[in-house]
């Protein structure tokens, strides 16, 4: 029998997109910068960012988790790689339009070349760990549970416990999680959850209160390390493999996966799931486009929030991030309808095949 899809966690990716909506709002959109430090809005965006921050870890965990007994198909790789470069394009082409600035040489060609020229570090790693996931699922397969323990015990220590040891210094070079190299750790994390999941029994109600206590943990250690004059050090735990935030996401990855497990595909909320799932990926690319992300003129238009109070700069940054996710959603089911029509989806699984058979010809 086929296996029923767990709407579960494509609501978990919808809302880790949702997330990732939101901390940019608050990070790059300049929002906890510009607040007042120690007044209520500074607290209310910054207990918003410790919530947010897991956003890329449950993108990693759930990769793994869904991949790790799937045979490696290269057609995913290159559907990516596809959807990745139309938008790279085509919202560099309407930003042309209207910033006329933009049109630059350098622009020209970049925008065509996304994975060499590192415009989405996200799709970079991810596309690495697509690469060597056959190994990866080879690894999970024949580890027994002891050894995947102390594995993942190992890694850990490395990417978790040493940096935060080295007090933010960056001694091996991967401390901050933006590496192929964490989404790597992530992977096998979601395959140690997926190759012992019938020896566990907890309520996701305990997971989700998981959840908010790591997250109080953070804002605590925050609260006193600025309190006590270390604000240097009030940043430690903000990386994608802090302790915290890994217990974050793993909480939350649980929380979900269980919870929502059942919702009905046939249901409103399913249906609205089904739609919008397909363009997650690509409301990431559209949003985080070099010229929308790091444009003067897009970051001022959060400078008027600057003067409003906490709960309405809080209402207006939940409401437009909802606004930004549906809204690329839309284009992007739009963009998919049109792959289609031209048959590139068809033209992309036939390239596909054939360079996997030469793999297998020439190399396996």
């Amino acid at each position: 029998m086929a296996r029923q899809r767990n709407m579960g966690l494509d609501i978990l990716r919808a809302m880790a997109m949702f997330l990732v909506i939101v901390l940019h709002f608050v990070g790059q959109g300049g929002l906890l910068s510009h607040a007042a430090e120690g007044s209520v809005k500074y607290w209310l965006l910054s207990a918003v960012q410790i919530v947010a921050f897991c956003c890329v870890n449950l993108y990693g965990l759930t990769t793994g988790y869904l991949m790790c007994d799937k045979a490696f198909r290269l057609s995913r790789v290159v559907k990516l790689w596809a959807t990745t470069l139309f938008w790279s394009v085509a919202v560099s082409c309407v930003l042309f339009v209207i910033f006329p600035e933009s049109r630059t040489l350098k622009e020209m060609v970049s925008m065509f070349f996304p994975l060499l020229r590192g415009r989405y570090w996200f799709f970079t790693a991810y596309f690495v760990v697509m690469m060597v996931s056959p190994a990866l699922n080879l690894l999970i397969r024949n580890l027994t549970v002891g050894q995947y323990r102390l594995l993942l015990a190992a890694l850990f220590l490395v990417f978790g416990v040493i940096p935060v040891g080295a007090l933010g210094n960056d001694v091996l070079r991967i401390s901050t999680g933006h590496h192929f190299s964490w989404l790597i750790v992530l992977y096998l994390i979601g395959g140690y959850f997926k190759k012992t999941e019938q020896t566990r029994a907890v309520s996701p109600r305990k997971y989700l209160a998981g959840f908010f206590l790591f997250a109080a943990v953070h804002l605590l250690y925050r609260i006193l390390t600025t309190a006590v004059g270390l604000g240097n050090f009030s940043n430690l735990l903000l990386t994608y493999p802090s302790p915290v935030v890994v217990g974050e996401a793993i909480c939350l990855f649980l929380y979900c996966k269980d919870a929502f497990a059942e919702v009905s595909d046939r249901s409103i909320p399913g249906k609205l799931i089904r739609f919008a799932a397909p363009g997650v990926y690509s409301v990431y690319i559209i949003h985080v486009h070099p010229q929308v992300y790091w444009k003067p003129e897009i970051m001022n238009l959060f400078r008027a929030w600057d003067s409003w109070n906490a709960p309405a700069v809080l209402g207006a940054m939940m409401v437009t991030a909802a606004a930004v996710f549906v809204v690329c959603v839309c284009l992007d089911a739009v963009r998919q309808r049109l792959f289609r029509c031209l048959g590139i989806d068809k033209a992309l699984e036939k390239l596909s095949d054939r360079m996997e058979a030469c793999v297998r010809k020439h190399i396996l």
